[in-house]
């Protein structure tokens, strides 16, 4: 039986009133974040992608092991029972776009008062961990290749460990990577020496390093990209003579120490 003229009024109407009393959906509409919410109304709450280190950490081709004896060019064995070292300042070369940069920055009062506004993609890099957050990135396409330095930009290798919040990494750096009153180093490495004793070593420099690695990652509109890159510590002392250690070429073993870093894992 067909409802009366009446009956389907009031249903229209009572559909209108549901209608205008449902609640706007508040969430995110931006396409390149990575909760977009088609169906939302007010545009709000969004996370955008970061950018991730995958990093491989090896003497040759086995994982490194601070417990394991390597052996350097000059036949001298040690072990490397540390490495930590700074990475930052990272860009990505695009196809079809060109450079793109994290989008995090950071806010750093000066000595004199004034405040300056600096890029934020500075990871603390130790043996033990294999994966890191670089911060934001808002980018598509293939990434041909990228850049990063070892060490810290001016700026920010100028700071106070205590003027930075607290989660960031300058606030709490690793052994031996900030000295009170020298300052931050780009990198530092602990060695034992099994030829001369055993002695126990610590190399450390300021110096910084540019390094540019050939890649083949798809960055997707609002997912996450995961980089992965390789470290072979074997190529940090194969030249260096560990029964003279005071005379190292600080600017010669940085410039090996870059050549160990390659794109893709083990």
């Amino acid at each position: 039986m067909s409802q009366s003229k009446p009956h389907r009024v009031f249903f229209l109407i009572l559909g209108l009133a549901i209608l205008s009393c449902s609640k706007p959906v508040d969430g995110c509409l931006d396409i390149r974040a990575t909760n977009y919410n088609v169906s939302a109304d007010n545009d709000c709450c969004c996370t955008y992608p970061v950018l991730k280190l995958l990093i491989s950490h090896v003497a040759d081709t086995l994982f490194q092991s601070p417990d394991s004896i390597y052996t350097n060019l000059a036949g001298q064995p040690y072990r490397m029972t540390g490495a930590r070292f700074f990475l930052s300042d990272f860009i990505f070369y695009v196809r079809d776009v060109g450079p793109v940069e994290v989008t995090d920055s950071l806010v750093l009062v000066q000595d004199d008062g004034s405040s300056i506004r600096v890029k934020d993609d500075v990871v603390q890099i130790q043996r033990s961990l294999t994966t890191y957050t670089v911060g934001n990135v808002i980018t598509s396409g293939w990434i041909d290749s990228f850049s990063f330095q070892i060490g810290l930009l001016p700026a920010l290798a100028a700071v106070v460990p205590a003027d930075v919040p607290d989660a960031h990494p300058l606030h709490t750096p690793l052994s031996g990577l900030y000295t009170e009153g020298i300052g931050f180093q780009s990198l530092t490495t602990d060695l034992i020496s099994l030829s001369t004793g055993p002695d126990t070593l610590q190399w450390s420099t300021s110096l910084t390093r540019r390094i540019t690695l050939s890649s083949s990652v798809l960055a997707k509109t609002g997912y996450n990209i995961e980089v992965p890159m390789t470290v072979d510590y074997l190529d940090w002392i194969k030249d260096e003579d560990l029964s003279m250690p005071q005379v190292i070429d600080v600017t010669a073993w940085l410039d090996r120490i870059a050549l160990s870093f390659r794109y893709g894992n083990l």
